[in-house]
């Protein structure tokens, strides 16, 4: 029997942490939500437990990394049921949707508003920093199932650079970002996508990581409209809802 009780790691802004939250709770899993921005002894216990990435899912001195509701499940004892991904060939199809919505929306952010921090007390996270990282996510999914590295939140979680000052240099790399995305899967041998992918969180199917990165653009993507549109400003593109339609999707925007 177990005594200690199911504790949540994570930052607002997280997609992967508002899913996991989302998910225990669809589970009947109670859980201690430790938001690491407002606390200081949850930070020093995550700490403790040598997890370097979120969100983490632990329970005593063992933890799970939550970038796979599969293990999630597992880690606190239940089954997950009737899983069902949408072909790969329908994944990337729907995250070069995302991504072009994406860019649309970064040629319509005011120069002034680059600056601004959409989620508060995340002041790494400005508006420049959430639509790079929309863009990140493709560059470093297609480095880390070529086998460059298996810790793909730490490359994914990497500030902008410090050239990176407008518009268009964000522009610049979102381009470079999609192609990169177009040519590995024109290049894609196998797109049943059975194949495995070394991850800081164990080995796991093709299939299943493609699914994670898609939902993890198309979450920030949704973020960033929603930031645009709470500057009143007229969107020439925003996200089909229906696009969200049998992805792994969090209910919540920002936490």
């Amino acid at each position: 029997m177990y005594t200690d009780p199911i504790r949540v790691f994570w930052v607002p802004g997280c997609s992967a942490c508002v899913k996991t939250k989302e998910f225990l709770t669809s589970l009947g899993v109670p859980f201690e939500s430790v938001n690491l921005l407002e606390n200081e002894q949850g930070a020093a216990d995550l700490a403790k437990l040598g997890a370097k990435s979120l969100p983490v899912v632990s329970r005593g001195e063992k933890f799970t990394f939550a970038q796979s509701l599969d293990q999630v499940a597992e880690f606190v004892g239940r089954k997950r049921d009737g899983v069902e991904r949408l072909p790969p060939e329908e994944l990337h199809r729907r995250w070069q949707e995302f991504l072009a919505v994406a860019r649309s929306l970064i040629v319509e952010i005011p120069m002034d508003k680059l600056g601004h921090h959409p989620i508060p007390n995340r002041l790494e996270r400005t508006v420049l920093g959430l639509a790079y990282h929309i863009f990140q996510i493709p560059d470093v999914f297609v480095r880390n199932v070529a086998g460059e590295f298996e810790d793909w939140a730490h490359y994914v979680n990497l500030p902008a650079p410090d050239d990176m000052k407008n518009n268009a240099d964000i522009l610049a790399f979102a381009d470079a970002s999609i192609a990169t995305l177009t040519g590995w899967w024109d290049g894609l041998q196998d797109r049943a996508c059975l194949w495995t992918v070394r991850t800081y969180y164990g080995v796991r199917s093709g299939w299943e990581v493609l699914e994670r990165q898609t939902w993890h653009s198309a979450q920030h993507t949704r973020q960033l409209q929603a930031v645009l549109e709470g500057f009143d400003i007229p969107l020439s593109k925003t996200v089909d809802a229906k696009l969200y339609d049998g992805l792994p999707m969090p209910v919540a925007l920002w936490e």
